[in-house]
């Protein structure tokens, strides 16, 4: 069942540069949120939009603000792999912990759901293939081990050329999230292992 939080829309955070604009869902911790990045967007024609996913601390123990700053970190050392969803931010106030990221339109469920074909385009499969085996090793090299991969999991921006990938216009690209980052739904885990 979803968590229950007050309605943040139209709240602004980080001293005015996070303007959170609409409600986009929750999972059973947290609730997340399209906002505008006020600061980033001064430098840029059109707004910048960035996910912002709101984590309460109320009522928790020492050892769950624990684990939640343990996930939180674990976001920070995978967030410069390729096609992993980056932690841009992580603001906490006394009652929340509010996670940034960028904003992605679309998870890889979503498009097979609403019909985005990848019948007999095997171009296309396998771009969205690759960028996933290669955010999965990047973490792997980095010691952590996504252990709820699935579409949900696969976040997607249509239509884009990103960073320095060969994606072209009309081509799908995909990023994996991690525990803890702002799109993610629900509960999933992430763990570290160290190599002996």
């Amino acid at each position: 069942m979803p968590i229950a939080l007050p309605d943040f829309t139209g709240t602004m955070i980080d001293a005015g540069r996070l303007e959170l604009l609409q409600y986009v869902g929750a999972g059973a911790c947290a609730e997340v949120y399209l906002a505008i990045d006020h600061r980033a967007s001064a430098s840029s024609s059109d707004p910048i939009r960035r996910a912002v996913k709101i984590v309460p601390k109320a009522g928790l123990s020492k050892r769950d603000t624990q684990r939640q700053r343990r996930e939180i970190a674990n976001q920070r050392l995978v967030s410069d792999v390729p096609g992993v969803l980056e932690l841009l931010d992580a603001i906490e106030d006394d009652a929340y912990f509010y996670l940034v990221t960028d904003y992605r339109d679309c998870d890889l469920l979503d498009l097979i759901l609403e019909g985005v074909s990848f019948e007999r385009k095997d171009e296309r499969i396998r771009s969205v293939f690759v960028q996933i085996l290669d955010a999965v090793q990047g973490c792997h090299q980095k010691g952590m081990y996504h252990c709820a991969l699935t579409p949900e999991n696969i976040l997607c921006n249509l239509f884009v050329v990103r960073g320095t990938s060969n994606l072209s216009r009309g081509e799908t690209n995909c990023t994996i999230t991690i525990p803890g980052s702002p799109q993610t739904r629900d509960r999933r885990r992430l763990y570290k292992i160290n190599a002996y």
